[in-house]
């Protein structure tokens, strides 16, 4: 296939850089086997204190397009139909062509004995009541959440979620480590092309916060290793990329490549070259997320 035809492919279906960088990540499947894992292995209180509960209540927040989340609430609502209980989630999506791709979903294929609403604020502005929830999932979320970070207890979006935790219920906030190839490649390159770049939020950032903040509850956190195909960025060893390679530039940078200078586009290849692993032939970044628990003493 020509360069021509992928070009005319990628702009007739106008796939988004994200939508490209899902095509060729691992990490959404990384993150809900292992965040399942842990939840029935790790945190076994966790279902012992629901399981003589009639209802219970879930805040998904960020829940984007829901594919992982789906997932998540499926598997707890196949946990409770055993004894019978209802799920009454509330999923949080400020961006409208998202949250409907979840509702399609969710439409399409009901799960069994919950009862869905769904909310279109910003976290900083969702009305969090306190004590109202049994579990709280964010996942990679907070890169866009403000106010946590270096932020007063009584404004700060962390105990916010935190407050809004039951006695004995769990948050799961899953965020990119400081380890990660992926964030120390943005790192890298962000420090070239953005004059006012600040660090990005990574999950030792959070597990700092809520540290600070929340003396009298368990923390924890897991390390989830997942990789991303860069291939469509090389041709023969070389950094060339094609139209899907460029696409996946563009969520890495979050900036458009034509918009990008040819100096700064010779580093990224540069860097990509020195610091990719092979993955069945593929040039890959490894990524490195962190699921951090909180457990409500």
């Amino acid at each position: 296939m020509t360069t021509n035809t992928n070009t005319q492919i990628f702009q007739s279906e106008q796939i988004s850089p994200f939508e490209i960088f899902l095509q060729n990540t691992s990490q959404k499947e990384a993150t809900m086997a292992n965040v399942l894992h842990l939840i029935y292995n790790r945190e076994l209180s966790f279902f012992y204190t629901l399981r003589n509960k009639p209802n219970i209540k879930i805040l998904i927040i960020g829940g984007g397009d829901g594919e992982l989340e789906y997932i998540l609430l499926y598997t707890l609502a196949y946990f409770t139909k055993v004894s019978n209980q209802k799920l009454y989630i509330t999923f949080n999506e400020p961006e409208e062509h998202l949250r409907k791709k979840f509702e399609l979903k969710y439409r399409n294929n009901p799960i069994n004995k919950t009862e869905i609403s769904f909310d279109t604020n910003k976290f900083e502005n969702f009305d969090m009541k306190p004590n109202e929830y049994d579990f709280i999932f964010a996942s990679h979320c907070f890169y866009y959440i403000s106010n946590w970070k270096d932020c007063k207890k009584d404004d700060n979006t962390l105990y916010k979620l935190y407050t809004g935790l039951l006695e004995m219920g769990t948050a799961v906030i899953v965020l990119q480590s400081e380890e990660s190839d992926h964030y120390q490649f943005r790192d890298n390159m962000f420090r070239k092309i953005y004059h006012d770049y600040r660090n990005e939020a990574t999950a030792e950032d959070i597990i700092k916060t809520l540290q600070s903040i929340i003396i009298y509850s368990k923390i924890h956190s897991k390390t989830i290793l997942s990789n991303t195909n860069f291939s469509s960025c090389f041709h023969n060893g070389s950094f060339s990329p094609n139209e899907e390679g460029k696409l996946l530039l563009e969520f890495s940078m979050r900036k458009s490549w034509n918009e990008i200078n040819t100096k700064n586009k010779d580093e990224i290849g540069l860097y990509l070259k020195e610091h990719n692993t092979l993955i069945y032939g593929c040039e890959s970044l490894i990524f490195r997320d962190k699921a951090i628990y909180v457990n409500k003493a």
